[in-house]
């Protein structure tokens, strides 16, 4: 996939100016603080408004140029908005096959059959759409969008109305469809654990601006420790699932420091999992610790220390390609004798599966 973008726009006081490329398979997320200009630039793209200058390639199709405007109808996208939008005067089942009968036959990735068993929609396509709760109703809002067999999907903030309960029971739903659909996503959100659960991706933006792009690890990390401490500090891993231990029912991670426990996981073997360590909970030794109750313990190399405040100090750790922050307090920094290529094992005492 391949989406290349440049937007210069005004809307009342509000100025939008980005430029960049999207490259990456999967889900790119479009991350970053309220009235950051995400939900601007996602329209941009879906065409439901035009920027006073702009050019947008999808793949190789020219969308928008000084020349050539392609109306939203015609780009072959689907968009999901936080508010479900779906035709009240029907039933489930009609709903996604006005998707399906207006889909391309030469564009199909899923039948309206799997798409139905993704979402879990089997027993609710008789029932009126109107006697669907929140989360149900999103749902189907998100099987018909996906039953237009779009070349792209656009989702804004598709989990904002929705309380916490109807979040936690649609966001597997969610991740089905990313893995499964094979179709590329921008994903609005100003959520940073779901962009952590979901995305592949970052795309950072403020005041209209885009700050920073990249892997989603990468991009989280540096918000992490950009905010210092106006928040906890969540380090994002990925792992794959390599075993189980049935014996203390615990299920075992491979990860870029090495191997951690959790408790068992359903997912198949070599699956691969998120998992986040709060900076808080992750302590330093100079050895091995072999008397303790800590299972996750690590090596790593000391790669900077920033003073967060009189009491407190960030250590950014690094082994091989993946790095973590830990934040411990200055005097045990002092007695460590840490600095940068020091050695130390990491003792994390929670780890969280998102």
């Amino acid at each position: 996939m391949s989406l290349s973008f440049r937007f210069k726009h005004s809307l009342d006081d509000f100025n939008l100016e980005v430029e960049t490329s999207i490259t990456e398979q999967g889900v790119t997320a479009i991350y970053g603080p309220s009235a950051a200009g995400k939900t601007s630039l996602l329209r941009l793209l879906a065409g439901l408004d035009r920027a006073e200058q702009g050019q947008i390639v999808f793949n190789d199709s020219t969308w928008q140029s000084d020349t050539l405007w392609v109306p939203p109808w015609k780009r072959r996208l689907a968009y999901v908005f936080q508010q479900p939008s779906l035709f009240e005067h029907q039933d489930v089942s009609a709903n996604l096959s006005f998707a399906s009968d207006r889909a391309s036959a030469n564009n199909t990735r899923l039948s309206q059959d799997q798409i139905v068993e993704i979402f879990d929609l089997g027993h609710l396509l008789a029932r009126s759409v109107t006697n669907l709760s929140g989360g149900q109703q999103q749902r189907v809002a998100m099987a018909r969008a996906l039953c237009s067999q779009p070349r792209l999907l656009l989702m804004d903030e598709p989990l904002s109305a929705l309380d916490e309960a109807a979040k936690k029971q649609i966001l597997p739903y969610l991740e089905s469809l990313c893995v499964e659909s094979g179709i590329p996503i921008v994903y609005v959100s100003h959520s940073l654990r779901e962009v952590a659960r979901l995305a592949d991706s970052i795309i950072l933006m403020d005041q209209g601006r885009i700050v920073s792009q990249g892997l989603t690890q990468d991009v989280l990390n540096t918000i992490n420790t950009s905010h210092h401490l106006s928040g906890d500090i969540e380090n994002l891993l990925n792992a794959k699932l390599v075993g189980h231990d049935p014996e203390y029912s615990l299920s075992l991670l491979e990860t870029g420091f090495g191997q951690i426990s959790v408790g068992t996981l359903s997912q198949e073997l070599g699956s691969t999992v998120r998992l986040t360590l709060s900076a808080r909970d992750i302590s330093l030794t100079l050895e091995h610790q072999r008397a303790t109750s800590i299972l996750n313990i690590f090596t790593a190399q000391v790669e900077s220390l920033e003073a967060l405040d009189q009491a407190q100090m960030l250590v950014r750790l690094r082994a091989g390609d993946s790095t973590i922050i830990a934040i411990i307090t200055k005097k045990s920094a002092h007695n460590l004798g840490l600095k940068s290529g020091l050695k130390v094992y990491c003792q994390a005492k929670t780890v969280s599966i998102l």
